[in-house]
Formats: C-alpha cells, sequence, structure tokens
C-alpha cells in the first residue's frame, strides 16, 4: 500500500487538474486513496468494481499492468 498525505472528503482534490469536485464528481483509488474526476479519466460514472489509480495499478520499473480495472482496460 502507498502512503501519502491525507485529506478529508471534504479537502480532497483531483490529482491531475488540482481542482476540488464535489465529491460525486470524483473517483477514488481504492488502494491509496487518492482523488480523480472523473471528466479528467474520461469517465461519465463512477465504477461499481473496485478502481485503482494508474500508480497503484502499474509497475514502477516496467510500467507492465499489475491490476487490471474492470472498467477501464
Amino acid at each position: 500500500m502507498r502512503f501519502g498525505y491525507w485529506l478529508c472528503p471534504d479537502c480532497k482534490m483531483c490529482s491531475l487538474c488540482h481542482k476540488n469536485s464535489a465529491e460525486q464528481k470524483m473517483l477514488f483509488c481504492d488502494l491509496c486513496g487518492r482523488g480523480f474526476d472523473l471528466d479528467c479519466l474520461g469517465l461519465t460514472d463512477v465504477p461499481e468494481n473496485d478502481w485503482y489509480c494508474y500508480d497503484c495499478s502499474h509497475c514502477n520499473m516496467c510500467d507492465k499492468a499489475i491490476i487490471k480495472n474492470n472498467n477501464r482496460e
């Protein structure tokens, strides 16, 4: 598990555009908890299953996907 600084749901911002969006328009990684705007990810709805951000789902050395998101890959 990766550790970063913790933010409450009211203060979470998109890790890509760094804007604070309404929580219902954000997707949170089920491993690290970082938030992402659905628009920045190119998604219209929050996936029903677990979702993992790119950093948590790819090898840092070879970039191979180590976790597949059911709704992304």
